[in-house]
């Protein structure tokens, strides 16, 4: 990787701290994923994670600016795949 793609890189992804809670995906449907340090997600942003078995799709549905100077984002799920 070139000097000048490291330094991109790292600007875009800069330090991560999130934390990502949800219960039964496939019941309640929404993810809540919090951060003090990392980029704030954007409203309308679709993001992809997954678990052992399944890959899950969600969309960024409201941000929260919290106390601590962090924030919390409310996700909604779009898809869900059985891998």
């Amino acid at each position: 990787m070139s000097r000048s793609a490291q330094s991109r890189h790292g600007w875009l992804f800069g330090q991560h701290d999130y934390e990502i809670l949800y219960g039964p995906l496939e019941r309640s449907r929404e993810v809540d994923i919090r951060a003090l340090r990392a980029r704030p997600l954007i409203v309308g942003e679709f993001l992809t994670f997954g678990r052992s078995d399944r890959i899950y799709d969600v969309i960024v549905a409201s941000i929260t600016a919290l106390a601590d100077g962090g924030w919390s984002a409310r996700c909604r799920l779009v898809d869900l795949q059985w891998m």
